[in-house]
């Protein structure tokens, strides 16, 4: 509807209400932002491959992009992926991910934030 009708009052809340999102699943995937990293978030109102192509506009920046699994027939990645193999600048790494255990996902589901903290004085995996 916006493209028919524009209405930059609407585009705004939109805006606030898309980096109110990302900052809650910013905080629920790592618990906050980790020791010693600055990360740049950014809500981005655009075409998917034109907004990233003009995130990383340099050779020397790595694209990272999820791709769920496709059946065969539908050929070699969606949209996204197409569209930045033929435009992007920089080097881009599709990584698939796996079919989830039906068991996994439903615990998943029940986790909190909390549950994916480290733990004080545990040791990390080698």
């Amino acid at each position: 509807m916006y493209a028919r009708s524009p209405d930059r009052a609407w585009a705004a809340v939109w805006e606030v209400e898309a980096r109110r999102t990302l900052d809650r699943a910013f905080e629920q995937a790592f618990g906050g932002t980790p020791p010693g990293l600055t990360p740049t978030r950014l809500v981005v109102r655009d075409d998917a491959v034109r907004a990233l192509c003009a995130v990383a506009a340099q050779p020397g920046d790595l694209l990272v992009v999820g791709a769920r699994p496709r059946p065969r027939r539908f050929g070699r990645g969606g949209r996204v992926g197409r569209g930045l193999r033929g435009r992007a600048v920089c080097p881009v790494l599709t990584v698939p991910t796996l079919p989830p255990d039906p068991r996994e996902v439903r615990r998943l589901r029940r986790a909190t934030p909390e549950d994916f903290r480290p733990v004080r004085g545990a040791s990390r995996p080698s």
